[in-house]
């Protein structure tokens, strides 16, 4: 209970600077007025920016499973992007998410399969993934 009457407590501080911000500014305050203040504060596309500069950092982390990597650029790239088309967003996130695995033997994997979507790169990572354990698996 604490935690929330907390948070609470912070978002009403928020909205009031925000209001505060109107008013000495001159301008009226209207709901609508404040909503889109705080949206542009806090919503998505005010924080694009972190996101893109997050997508372009992103690698894959050890022992993080290919696809639960390809939900991640996913995520990032609907952030970054948010006024974008799905199939924009789907392309970027293909290309970041060849972008963060760095395996050699991977990489090449899914460029080899010409991937269209973001899925079908993911799939693309598993299968040469899973066929390179195999071939060492085998060796042995």
């Amino acid at each position: 209970m604490e935690k929330k009457l907390a948070i609470w407590q912070l978002v009403l501080s928020e909205a009031q600077h925000v209001i505060g911000d109107i008013v000495e500014m001159g301008g009226v305050l209207t709901y609508q007025v404040l909503t889109d203040k705080l949206n542009r504060r806090y919503g998505p596309g005010g924080q694009a920016d972190v996101f893109v500069a997050q997508l372009r950092v992103i690698r894959r982390q050890p022992e993080e499973h290919l696809q639960a990597l390809g939900l991640r650029v996913r995520r990032l790239t609907a952030s970054a992007y948010p006024e974008m088309p799905w199939e924009a967003i789907d392309r970027l996130a293909r290309g970041h998410y060849l972008d963060a695995i760095e395996e050699p033997e991977v990489r090449a994997g899914v460029f080899r399969a010409h991937p269209n979507t973001l899925d079908e790169a993911v799939s693309a990572a598993i299968e040469t993934e899973v066929a390179g354990i195999s071939l060492t698996t085998d060796k042995v």
